[in-house]
């Protein structure tokens, strides 16, 4: 049982197959109907199967996920004609305490809501030593709800349902939905391959760190590695680098680095202010698409 809510709660167990079941929704990019859930709902899954509110069953190929922001996106092969893809809201302006419903199939009970509302919102610890943006509600949220939306009063989806915190593996009334603006935007990058300018592994920059190895600043993100031939190593970029500002806006931790460069389209030019030593660059990169050894989790 441990493994079980462990695999819920976001860790998929490495090298172990296992037959994951979640929610999602329908959504409409590009005059496609697609279906969007997490990335720990599809796992590894060498098959997937979608079935429908009203029962119908189609097999589900998956078009992108990305296991850093736990969003993936699938088709249905030979969809019908008649599904309707649910309405896509604005999460950056959802209010604390409005009322939202969390819709899925929690304990393989289908079509099931529990209504809460919006705790807060933002950057909030979800475990395992992570914060990121997220929507806290108390909306009941349990093992196979992962994927579906999270709707307010008027039927717009401003979350995907994403894990809850819990100290004995009970609902205690913490929950967190990916916000719908995010998950938009990570749709349109699986499904257009990009942008992408070849960031690595980074790190968030602080005050021990930067103590520790004698950097200029304690402020921005550090740069472990860029991908060999990517826009950024092209623009100049170097490993050990630190980015302080994207686009003239300053960062201070890895989500804000990697938001930055997914609001661009592919083309776009990004400007990354750097420190380099006692150095002060500013690099212009230019966005591409993701390359076919694309790395799930790199910028």
């Amino acid at each position: 049982m441990d493994d079980l809510f462990r695999q819920w709660m976001g860790g998929l167990m490495p090298g172990q197959p296992v037959a994951g079941v979640g929610s999602g929704f329908i959504f409409e990019y590009g005059g496609r109907r697609l279906v969007m859930t997490n990335t720990h709902v599809v796992g590894n899954a060498i098959q997937c199967k979608i079935k429908l509110t009203d029962g119908r069953k189609y097999d589900g190929e998956l078009i992108g996920a990305d296991p850093s922001r736990d969003i993936a996106v699938m088709r249905i092969v030979n969809a019908p004609p008649d599904l309707v893809p649910a309405t896509l809201g604005d999460s950056d302006h959802l209010e604390v305490g409005e009322t939202v419903i969390a819709m899925g199939n929690p304990f393989d009970y289908e079509n099931t809501v529990t209504v809460g509302v919006v705790s807060a919102k933002g950057y909030r610890p979800v475990g395992e030593g992570q914060s990121r943006k997220v929507i806290q509600t108390d909306a009941a949220i349990n093992m196979g709800n992962s994927g579906g939306p999270l709707v307010d009063l008027g039927g717009n989806v401003v979350g995907v349902n994403y894990k809850i915190f819990s100290p004995n593996q009970l609902y205690v009334g913490i929950g967190f939905a990916i916000p719908i603006n995010e998950a938009k935007m990570m749709a349109r990058v699986l499904v257009e391959g990009g942008p992408w300018i070849g960031l690595g592994d980074l790190l968030p920059n602080s005050r021990g760190l930067a103590a520790h190895f004698d950097l200029p600043t304690d402020r921005g993100v550090v740069v472990l590695s860029v991908a060999p031939g990517g826009p950024a190593e092209r623009a100049g970029v170097l490993p050990g680098d630190i980015i302080t500002a994207v686009d003239g806006k300053p960062v201070s931790d890895v989500q804000q680095v990697t938001d930055a460069v997914l609001a661009h389209r592919i083309g776009d030019t990004i400007l990354l202010q750097i420190h380099r030593g006692r150095q002060q660059l500013l690099l212009r990169v230019e966005a591409g698409k993701v390359p076919g050894n694309y790395r799930p989790g790199t910028t």
